[in-house]
């Protein structure tokens, strides 16, 4: 039998590699649908800016405060990283370039996509998306 402690312990675990993988999908390369050349952002991207800014942002809140972080911080200090090129190197980074402008990107598309339904989020793009 687990003790409370434990059994918190193992869901602040799972709840962080939830939150962890969600900021993994985001940076995922999107692809080229075939026979033409638009990048299409995928599913897991798509979810995973779902989960932080879209519809799906209060169960990314909670999380968080579970977590003990406080969501829009984290949120916003995830978006200045992406988009910081230069501020850390790349050995120094748990994200490397290539990632950043994959999440940008997928950022950018979900943002667009998200507007073109009718979305409207807290957090809008305060940062140049642009490559």
């Amino acid at each position: 039998m687990f003790d409370t402690n434990t059994q918190s312990q193992a869901c602040s675990r799972l709840l962080a590699s939830v939150v962890f993988l969600a900021v993994k999908d985001s940076t995922l390369k999107p692809y080229r649908k075939q026979g033409t050349n638009k990048l299409t952002l995928s599913s897991k991207a798509d979810s995973a800016m779902e989960f932080f800014f879209g519809f799906d942002s209060p169960i990314s809140d909670l999380y968080l405060s579970l977590l003990g972080w406080e969501p829009d911080t984290f949120k916003s200090a995830l978006l200045k990283a992406m988009n910081s090129e230069s501020a850390f190197d790349d050995t120094k980074s748990l994200f490397n370039r290539s990632e950043k402008r994959m999440f940008r990107h997928n950022y950018a598309a979900w943002y667009r996509k998200s507007q073109f339904l009718g979305g409207t989020y807290k957090f809008n793009l305060e940062y140049n998306f642009e490559d």
